[in-house]
């Protein structure tokens, strides 16, 4: 990955994990948010989180926290956030 993850959990949802971390790349912290892809097809939220991101890289306010980054692998669906 091109990030650096702590593994302490900084937050928690109804759907995924909040962890913070550094992208290697510049240097800069970013909240990781995870979600357990396993969790959202077995509880059909797989489009909420489509939904989500979707919105997220669409919009841009001050009081929204910005998209960076999201990638996926065979467990998790991650969006790197500000």
């Amino acid at each position: 990955t091109d990030y650096e993850v702590e593994k302490k959990v900084v937050g928690e949802g109804s759907l995924s994990e909040v962890h913070r971390a550094v992208d290697k790349a510049n240097g800069e912290t970013v909240a990781l948010k995870a979600f357990d892809r396993a969790y959202l097809r077995s509880n059909k939220k797989e489009a909420d989180v489509t939904m989500e991101e979707h919105c997220l890289r669409r919009v841009n306010h001050p009081g929204i926290v910005k998209l960076f980054a999201s990638f996926r692998d065979e467990e998790w669906h991650y969006l790197a956030m500000e």
